[in-house]
């Protein structure tokens, strides 16, 4: 079969689906939460109705009592959240479509950020977004050169000695083992002994195997048709 021909049974096939198994939509309100409580509920549809009352007189005492209890709601928002979260079991978190289901309420695609970048740059303030561009990238650019490191001669003067390593490894050990960065991280660590690390070739059948003993449900997800 042929990707056109295929691309045609697939049309067919899902219009016969949608027709006698449509695949159902629910749009999810704000309050249906996994962090909603009861409460929360109720406080919510006064703080709406005490809201069209206020639209509708336009008063001060109208106002005042639907902004007291948008207040109200406000925190007690954010006290069922942090109940709800910080009695959450870590081992259902483990599972994929949980997490997500679980932390995207978390995000909002609703909020753009406006904030801009200030420089100060010898006592003069930069805001203008195309000349902080350029500083930013003049930065960038020579952060290497900046940071002041000598050239490592002695890795030079050893090229012979490291070009005889055939592997690559032993070699860049060799190479840059008088790095500043390296003798840094030394100086850091101090005579903290660390195990080796090392490469080792392995076959075929190695690699089968731990893809066998991979978890299949882990990365997997089912679209379900209601029938």
């Amino acid at each position: 079969m042929s990707q056109i021909e295929y691309n045609i049974f697939l049309n067919i096939l899902m219009k016969v689906l949608n027709f006698h198994a449509p695949i159902k939509k629910k749009y999810l309100r704000a309050n249906q939460g996994a962090f909603m409580t009861k409460e929360l509920q109720k406080a919510i549809m006064t703080r709406s109705r005490l809201r069209n009352i206020f639209l509708k007189e336009k008063t001060e005492a109208s106002n005042t009592r639907y902004k007291k209890q948008r207040n109200y709601c406000v925190n007690l928002l954010k006290k069922a959240k942090k109940d709800h979260y910080s009695s959450l079991d870590i081992k259902t978190l483990a599972d994929n479509r949980e997490f997500w289901q679980t932390v995207k309420p978390l995000f909002s695609d609703k909020v753009k950020s406006k904030e801009s970048i200030t420089l100060v740059e010898e006592e003069e303030i930069i805001d203008s977004d195309e000349n902080v561009a350029i500083i930013f990238n003049s930065y960038f650019s020579n952060i290497v050169e900046n940071l002041g490191i000598v050239a490592d001669e002695e890795s030079k003067e050893n090229k012979l000695q490291i070009d005889t390593f055939h592997d690559p490894v032993e070699s860049a050990n060799v190479k840059y083992q008088n790095h500043p960065s390296i003798i840094s991280i030394k100086e850091r660590m101090g005579d903290l002994e660390l195990p080796n690390f090392r490469f080792k070739t392995i076959g075929y059948q190695q690699v089968l195997e731990e893809i066998n003993n991979l978890d299949s449900k882990e990365a997997l997800q089912k679209e379900r048709h209601p029938h």
